[in-house]
């Protein structure tokens, strides 16, 4: 019979009160125990029994830079990294030395440590912008989208990712807004092309879809919106002359 079971344990070890035992969220192969219970949510992926998580030498951000060098560290275990906005797997590239990001890059980053379950991943978008930008600013909030050199993907059929981009949502700040301001929001989404008519006209309608470290959903709000992880960037072109 057809079910909705995504997934299931043909057996438990011993159990323990208020001690959960779980999958991790990436590598359904890994199990273990989990001290922090979450109902009706994804498991958990810090605490006791995860391994530590990786530390970013920089702090996210929009660059003028040329490049940028960035070193991870952890107190043990191996790094395992992405660059391409899919979470690290412990088959993913091992962090030996220094990464220079000589375009704008999402780094996502794991510690697997035998004995324990991997760390959370953690994501970091260095989004390196041309110099001659620096001193621009307006009187509108900015929206800055890097996919990295790749193209945005047209009318993705229902379940297939769209394509993976860094945003930078940057309000007005005493009436003006900069490339280099401070973010309302800073992190990663998916885009797409949307509309019928709309889609052919030259400043195109876009889907964009917040995400998470693990590319899930995430609600958040900038511009003073409410919150919330699906947005749509309209076009209203068919007005102009």
């Amino acid at each position: 019979a057809n079910t909705n079971v995504v997934s299931e344990f043909l057996s438990y070890p011993a159990q323990q009160e208020n001690i959960s035992f779980g999958r991790d969220s990436i590598d359904p192969n890994l199990t273990g125990y989990q001290n922090t219970p979450t109902p009706r949510a994804r498991n958990s992926s810090s605490g006791p029994g995860f391994a530590p998580e990786p530390v970013f030498s920089r702090a996210a951000g929009v660059f003028t830079n040329t490049s940028v060098a960035v070193s991870l560290s952890a107190p043990a275990g191996q790094i395992r990294y992405t660059l391409n906005g899919a979470p690290p797997s412990a088959t993913s590239s091992l962090y030996t030395n220094v990464l220079t990001i000589s375009t704008s890059t999402t780094i996502k980053a794991r510690v697997y440590q035998p004995g324990l379950l991997p760390s959370a991943v953690i994501a970091r978008n260095y989004m390196l912008v041309d110099s001659t930008v620096a001193g621009f600013s307006s009187n509108l909030p900015l929206m800055i989208f890097s996919t990295s050199g790749h193209g945005i993907v047209d009318h993705v059929p229902a379940g297939q990712p769209r394509t993976f981009a860094s945003l930078a949502a940057i309000d007005t700040f005493r009436g003006r807004s900069s490339p280099l301001g401070q973010a309302d929001y800073f992190g990663q989404c998916e885009m797409g092309i949307r509309g019928q008519t709309s889609a052919g006209f030259p400043k195109k309608p876009y889907r964009v879809e917040l995400q998470d470290a693990y590319r899930s959903d995430l609600n958040a709000s900038f511009f003073g919106l409410p919150a919330g992880a699906d947005w749509v960037l309209n076009n209203p072109y068919s007005d102009k002359p």
